[in-house]
């Protein structure tokens, strides 16, 4: 993340350590993203135009940026399940997601809780990418459809619904600066580590390029 955007990032993470993970630059998008949510700044959407347009439930597979196509595609072949305990954990995967309810609008890292999931047990809307590639989608650098038409970012589900995204998540650039201190609540049951509940979320991209996953 540039430096211009340093200064509220750390704030947002400081405020909501819960959305932390070490080494993803993420963690910022998704921090400033919850603190907006809490206390949202002009031009932001509001609440209730984000529970009118969004899905219930958005969970963002974000891989390491380090992570070269080739072995991001080992991983989701699950070819990798023999390897060494610390390169599985170089190439171990993220999840945060964004749930959308009667309550408002809330900003999670790990697996998502069942009662999130729904009846369906599993996200409306799925995304996976890099730690590198979401940051320059938020920070506007690169527009995801290009990334979804190199076969660099997958989706699973409506993709009006993962348009929508873009506008919590890409946030207004001049409004950055502006320090949020109001912390949103946080739901205990998803304070937990979730670095062992990657298992069992199925991803089967809408992407062309075969892109699919089973964490």
């Amino acid at each position: 993340m540039s430096k211009e955007f340093e200064p509220v990032a750390n704030h947002a993470l400081s405020v909501l350590p819960s959305l932390n993970s070490p080494g993803f630059e993420a963690s910022k998008v998704f921090a400033l993203t919850a603190l907006y949510l809490g206390k949202p700044p002009p031009d932001f959407p509001s609440v209730g135009y984000l529970r009118k347009h969004l899905a219930p439930l958005y969970v963002f597979v974000i891989h390491p940026s380090h992570q070269t196509v080739k072995t991001r595609a080992a991983w989701q072949r699950n070819e990798l399940k023999n390897a060494a305990a610390d390169v599985r954990s170089k190439l171990q995967p993220e999840l945060w997601y964004i749930h959308t309810s009667k309550n408002g609008v809330e900003v999670g890292k790990g697996r998502p809780s069942r009662s999130k999931m729904g009846r369906k047990a599993q996200p409306d809307v799925v995304f996976e990418c890099s730690d590198r590639e979401l940051v320059d989608m938020a920070t506007g650098k690169i527009r995801a459809q290009k990334l979804y038409e190199k076969g660099t970012l997958g989706i699973r589900g409506k993709l009006d619904k993962a348009l929508e995204i873009g506008k919590l998540l890409a946030f207004e650039r001049s409004k950055l600066f502006k320090v949020v201190s109001t912390e949103p609540k946080v739901d205990k049951e998803d304070q937990t580590s979730y670095r062992d509940d990657l298992n069992g979320l199925n991803f089967v991209t809408s992407n062309p390029t075969d892109f699919r996953s089973r964490l």
